[in-house]
């Protein structure tokens, strides 16, 4: 029942600080627009504790847009933990426990694209699921048809457009 903290390298969102900076903006924003998506996606079940809850400030544009990377709160009541961006890492902390093999790989699988995702997505774009997710492989796509469709966060109609975009691979 205990989730897992998911430190990810701030070199995964671009070459340069520039671009880190606005990848993991765009990121923050996501995990805090979608919150309760996000949870579904991460295998954590939303208001279970008062952990690594939403960051209300950065579920705006504007907020995240804003937001000072190298002053980032650190509490455990946080879902995204920036503190240690300048030791060059941020941190996932909305990931729940994971139950077998297969449910950590789509959680990381889910996660690995979501990095990849804000990386090449305008801001614009953030808030339509399918465009978030287009072209995810077929792990990140059973998650999403799985616990996330189960949970009412997504539907039949954006599964069925993100389904035409799922890449095969292992």
């Amino acid at each position: 029942n205990c989730g897992m903290h998911v430190n990810i390298s701030n070199a995964v969102f671009g070459a340069t600080e520039e671009k880190q900076i606005a990848a993991i903006r765009k990121l923050l924003y996501v995990v805090n627009r979608h919150y309760d998506l996000m949870c579904a996606l991460t295998y954590r079940k939303p208001n279970r504790t008062h952990f690594c809850g939403r960051m209300f400030e950065y579920a705006s544009v504007d907020g995240a847009k804003n937001a000072n990377l190298y002053r980032m709160p650190s509490s455990h009541n946080n879902c995204f933990n920036g503190s240690h961006f300048p030791e060059g890492r941020i941190e996932l902390r909305i990931v729940g426990g994971q139950k077998s093999f297969a449910c950590f790989r789509n959680t990381m699988e889910s996660i690995f694209h979501l990095c990849k995702a804000v990386r090449k997505l305008s801001w614009n774009d953030l808030d339509d699921v399918t465009k978030l997710f287009a072209g995810c492989n077929q792990y990140v796509y059973d998650r999403l048809r799985t616990y996330v469709k189960d949970a009412r966060h997504i539907t039949d109609a954006q599964l069925a457009a993100i389904r035409e975009t799922v890449v095969q691979e292992e």
